[in-house]
Parts: C-alpha cells; structure tokens; sequence
C-alpha cells in the first residue's frame, strides 16, 4: 500500500459545509446507530461529504465531518487515507482509471482476458509501456 497524502494547502478549499439537503440525510444516517456507535456512520457521511466536494475529499471536509460526529479529526483522516475509495486530491470529472498494482496482477502474462479489458481502455494499438 503506498502512501496517502491530503492535496497541498494551495488546493484545499477554504471552508467545507454540507448542504441542507446533505444535512438532513446525513442526521438520519447517524440516527440508524445506537447511542455511542454514532462515529459507524463515518464512511457513508465521508463518502457524501466527497460527493458534493466535486469528487475529492479535502481536509475541511474531513474536519465537517469528524466534528458532525464528534470524532477527533485524526479519526476520520484515518479513514480517508486507509480507503482509496476517498480521493484526496482533484481527479478527473468524467473519468478516473485506477490500476490495480498488486502483485498477483504482475505474475499473469499479457495473455488471457487482460488484453481484451485493455483494448477497451486504451484501445487496440496502443500498449502500455510495462508491456
């Protein structure tokens, strides 16, 4: 597993705050939990708190929510740089390809159904350079 950063400060927005809309779903996502296990909510809030960001999960977001849960901010950072379903810097708005680095993936030859799934990617004359 690689390391996870938060953007640079010169990316981050200055404020983060959920819309009334988003509120209100998150207080009922909160509700579903028993007294004391309310923090359980964290990744389907963080998740919405990614969506309205444009995409990427920014600090102040991640603050929002820690302190909408009453967590401690490392808390809920915790969990944005363990899942890399949060995106902590801007991506792509149409399209963002994430490659599987693993080392069960590097010991199959180029043959097989990988090379189908490529052609759709990068289309049948191109290869990457790994290749």
């Amino acid at each position: 597993m690689s390391v996870r950063r938060l953007a640079p400060p010169e990316t981050q927005p200055a404020s983060f705050v959920f819309t009334a809309e988003n509120l209100v779903w998150a207080k009922q996502q909160i509700a579903k939990y028993p007294e004391g296990r309310q923090a359980s909510a964290v990744i389907p809030i963080l998740w919405r708190a990614q969506e309205q960001a444009g995409g990427w999960t920014p600090r102040k977001a991640i603050e929002y929510v820690a302190d909408l849960l009453g967590m401690a901010h490392i808390r809920v950072l915790e969990v944005a740089t363990f899942y890399t379903m949060f995106l902590l810097e801007p991506v792509g708005r149409k399209t963002h390809v994430q490659w599987c680095g693993t080392t069960s993936r590097s010991t199959f030859p180029p043959t097989g159904t990988f090379p189908g799934r490529r052609s759709n990617v990068w289309g049948p004359a191109s290869t990457p350079r790994w290749y």
